[in-house]
Formats: structure tokens, sequence, C-alpha cells
């Protein structure tokens, strides 16, 4: 019995003991982490499209209102202006006047209102210009063409411009005008360019156009009438002389009552003073026989 116990006994010491060594076995190896499991790969889904808004597109600007043109204020006298006249010269036959006109308009005006005129008379005053100086005559057709007959008694001089041709009348002969001919014909182009310059009408509209732009004066008096006033704001080149002042007087038709140019050329004064008279008469403007072109003497 005794021996049995002694036996057990040693069983169960020896149990204990490999128990014990594996203890301290799995003590001192490593441990090692499991491993991972099989999993699928995730799908990060695709972020949905943000949805922008439109950018907010600027505001309509608004449409201005159409300009309404000035409304015309004829007079009883007016009403029987000739339609290119009217358009021409609307700013100036409106019920309230521009201050300033754009020296083209102001051209095409004068242009127009003198061809409508059909005919005239004309008393010019002259220094240091073209012309001889002094005081001048003249009769002068505006419709169907230009034409010209302008008289100096003190010097006995004519320049006649008709069917296109002009024409240099002294007392010692006469001689057609011509820019490209010999002196007397060159000398008698200089002296009927300056008589058309204040009555032509495409000549008086050319320089009135090359004067900048126009101070308008609406009720400017002279003998007891009252005339439209333009006054150049720059003055143009007449006669290759650049002038400083140009003012032009028109009638209740538009049409030139008077028109005064001065300038200096080397401290020299050049003027022209024109007065227009009766309006709307036809003048017959003839030639020069050729018994009268002998040349000049």
């Amino acid at each position: 019995m005794a021996a049995a116990l002694l036996l057990g006994a040693a069983v169960a010491l020896s149990g204990c003991g490999r128990l014990a060594e594996q203890i301290d076995a799995a003590e001192s190896s490593p441990l090692t982490a499991p491993a991972p499991l099989a999993t699928a790969p995730v799908k990060t889904p695709s972020p949905a499209p943000v949805a922008t808004a439109p950018a907010p597109s600027a505001a309509p600007k608004p449409t201005p209102a159409p300009t309404k043109a000035p409304e015309l204020s004829l007079t009883q006298s007016q009403q029987s202006l000739p339609a290119e006249v009217v358009k021409a010269c609307g700013a100036l036959l409106t019920g309230t006047l521009p201050e300033r006109l754009p020296a083209a308009e102001a051209g095409a005006c004068v242009e127009a209102s003198m061809r409508a005129g059909t005919g005239a008379q004309q008393t010019l005053s002259t220094r240091a210009t073209g012309l001889p100086a002094g005081e001048h005559t003249s009769v002068l057709s505006t419709a169907p063409e230009f034409g010209l007959h302008l008289r100096n008694g003190e010097h006995g001089v004519e320049i006649i411009v008709s069917g296109g041709e002009g024409y240099l009348l002294t007392p010692e002969g006469g001689t057609p005008a011509d820019a490209e001919g010999g002196p007397e014909e060159r000398f008698a182009a200089v002296l009927v360019e300056a008589a058309s310059a204040t009555a032509d009408p495409a000549a008086v509209g050319a320089l009135l156009a090359d004067s900048g732009e126009f101070l308008v004066t609406p009720r400017s008096e002279r003998d007891g009438m009252l005339y439209t006033r333009l006054s150049a704001v720059s003055g143009p080149e007449l006669q290759g002389v650049k002038m400083a002042t140009l003012d032009i007087e028109l009638d209740e038709l538009m049409r030139p009552a008077h028109l005064s140019i001065s300038g200096f050329e080397h401290e020299i004064l050049s003027s022209v003073e024109v007065g227009f008279s009766d309006w709307g008469m036809p003048q017959a403007i003839t030639a020069p026989a050729l018994a009268q072109l002998g040349g000049l003497r």
C-alpha cells in the first residue's frame, strides 16, 4: 500500500514537472501574431459629381429708350423749304437751337440753302485777299449751276464764271482762267477762285466745314433784323491764309445774309466782308464774247 502511494506521488510529481516545463517553454518562446483573415478588397465608391450651380449671368442691361429726334418747329415761311434743306438744316430748324453745331452740319446746311435760293446779289469789301482791295458787287446764280459776275468799278475789273469756266476782264483785255496755263491764265484763276470762295455753294460749304464747330446765337440783330449767327470756334483756311474768325448770319430760310472772315498773314490783316441780298432771284450769267478775250496787255 505504501509502495502504491509513493508510485502515484512520483507520477504526479513527474506530471507536474512536465507541465511546468511546458509552461516555461511557452513563456520563453516569442508570441506569433495570428494570420490576418482573408477579406475581399473593399471598393471605395467614386464620389458623386458635385452639382455645380451655373454662374449667375450678368443682369441684362435695360435697353435704352430710343433717342427721340428733336421735333422741327417750322415757321409759316419755312414750310416752303425743300426737303433737302430741311434735312440738312434740321438742327437749326428746331424749337430749341443747339449751343454748338458741328462744322460739317453747318457746311451742309448753308450749301443746301444757297442752292435752294437759286440766285442773289452780293456786296464785298476785301483787304489783302486774292481779290483787289476795295469794294465789289456781284450777282450770282446757284442753281441749276453756279454762275458769277463780279465787278470792281474802281479798278475796272470783272470776274465771270459761266458754264463751269472762269474769265478775267480788265481795261487792258481779258483772258480765261487756267491754273495750268501761262502767267495771265494762272493770275485769272487766282482771282476766279477768290471771287467764288464766298459765292459758290460748294465753296462756302467747304469753307464752313473746315472750321471745327460753331457757336450758335439764335437771335443776332443786324440793321433791325434778327438772324441765326454761327461763329466758328476755329477759323478756316482761305486762299492759303489761316483765318482767325468766321461769322455767318443766316436768314429765316437758312440762307447767308452776312459773312465775315478775317485773319493775319505775316502781321498783315486779311479780311472779307460779304453781304447777301435778293435771294430767290435767278440771275443769268453769260460768258464774255470771244472779242473780249484778247489777253491782258
